[in-house]
């Protein structure tokens, strides 16, 4: 009996880790970020600000929050198109190296959740009749077209560690909606 129990405490501790997950001991990891994008309506660049907490679950493996919104022109048109969005997701880090959640090469797998809004003014607009060879004119009232997406995205990058509470992450994300 003593033998098994002897065996048993062995083998448990051999499959326990000694240290908390995460960089240094920290599993709590809050950060802002700024990101050019390229969006559909506008062909001009735009920043997205977004705001995240991370929380590191295990030795390679993080969960992410994220929220961010950005605000763009539309090319064309006097209005403005503005999105919310909101993303959940699990970070698995590389087993190349010594490395450990947050530190290093990572894979991004994300459910993504959006808002957006596109405001456009009122314009005046003429319209022609080809049958009575005569044109008119309209005046049309602005309005918001808002719509709610949900999609998925696939991520990779690298974060780095500077002076053991500066997080840099850079990589490339891309979605489905």
């Amino acid at each position: 009996m003593k033998n098994k129990l002897l065996l048993l405490l062995l083998l448990l501790s051999a499959t326990s880790f000694s240290q908390v997950p995460g960089y240094m001991g920290k599993r709590f990891t809050v950060g802002y970020g700024i990101s050019p994008t390229v969006g559909l309506l506008s062909l001009k660049a735009s920043l997205v600000h977004s705001l995240g907490l991370a929380y590191v679950v295990g030795k390679r493996q993080e969960i992410v929050f994220n929220t961010g919104y950005s605000k763009n022109e539309v090319q064309g048109l006097a209005g403005a198109h503005a999105e919310l969005f909101y993303s959940l997701a699990l970070k698995l880090y590389s087993r190349r190296g010594l490395t450990a959640a947050p530190l290093g090469h990572y894979i991004k797998c994300e459910v993504l959740m959006s808002t957006s809004k596109l405001l456009y003014p009122a314009y005046d607009d003429r319209i022609y009749n080809s049958q009575t060879n005569t044109s008119a004119m309209v005046s049309r009232s602005g309005g918001i077209i808002s719509n709610r997406r949900q999609g998925v995205a696939y991520g990779f990058g690298r974060q780095r560690i500077f002076f053991n509470s500066l997080v840099l992450e850079y990589g490339m994300r891309f979605g489905f909606t």
